[in-house]
């Protein structure tokens, strides 16, 4: 392969950091060629002892599409329930991507899991778990382009294997971007909770400086009360005054 062949296969992104603007373009490859798949399944509900485990299981609603280290796991599987089933443990270091309902959202997972249907698993052989799973994620828009299917929309394995990717060769330079967007995610997550604290806060202050539905009440029985009290005062002292005269 010559110099202008290897040129014409690469591609330059519009923006990359000072240290890696001499080196080559990113190469293009296909997604087969990065790594092993795994899918997964969904164990019988009706079977207790499938529900009944050690391991953690997730579905599409479990993962967040804002963020590709939020996974919510409450549900755990029995090591029967793999056996019998469809699902299948997910080796660590992992891209969790969801191929139907809720297509393109993702998550990386350091730990062993399994998944629901809804997945197509991703374990990358050499290329930096954080970067691919970002480089993934900015391609979202060509897996709702692969959308098939009448009932539940989405799309297979063999789409996924065939797809084209493009990415640094240079590990240093993956790196560099995975810790760029993962600390500006970070920064996002704190911005996020300090906004949910302030919330919290306005809607209790809100509680105290305005009265509430059952203060007015509270406030009108009070008033009945006192009204009452004071109308049984007042005929007391006028029966008083009477049997004076």
């Amino acid at each position: 392969m010559n110099k202008q062949d290897d040129k014409q296969e690469r591609v330059i992104p519009k923006l990359r950091f000072p240290e890696f603007q001499t080196a080559l373009g990113w190469e293009n490859k296909t997604l087969g060629s990065l790594g092993t798949f795994t899918g997964g399944g969904t164990p019988s509900k009706n079977n207790y002892n499938y529900w009944n485990g050690q391991n953690p299981w997730i579905s599409s609603s479990d993962i967040s599409d804002e963020s590709i280290y939020t996974i919510r796991i409450n549900r755990f599987i029995s090591d029967l329930a793999i056996k019998e089933s469809a699902t299948k443990i997910v080796p660590k270091n992992s891209i969790l991507l969801v191929s139907r309902v809720g297509v393109g959202k993702l998550a990386i997972t350091k730990d062993l899991i399994c998944t629901s249907q809804d997945f197509i698993n991703i374990t990358p052989s050499k290329d930096n778990l954080v970067f691919l799973a970002y480089a993934l994620k900015a391609m979202k828009g060509k897996f709702l382009s692969l959308n098939q299917g009448m009932a539940i929309k989405g799309f297979t394995k063999d789409d996924l294997v065939n797809l084209e990717i493009s990415l640094p060769s240079i590990s240093k330079e993956q790196q560099k971007i995975a810790d760029c967007l993962s600390s500006i995610d970070e920064l996002i997550e704190l911005q996020e909770q300090k906004l949910a604290a302030l919330k919290q806060h306005k809607k209790g202050l809100m509680q105290q400086l305005f009265p509430s539905h059952n203060d007015l009440q509270a406030s009108k029985q009070a008033s009945k009360q006192a009204s009452k009290q004071a109308s049984k005062q007042a005929s007391k002292q006028a029966s008083k005054q009477a049997s004076k005269q």
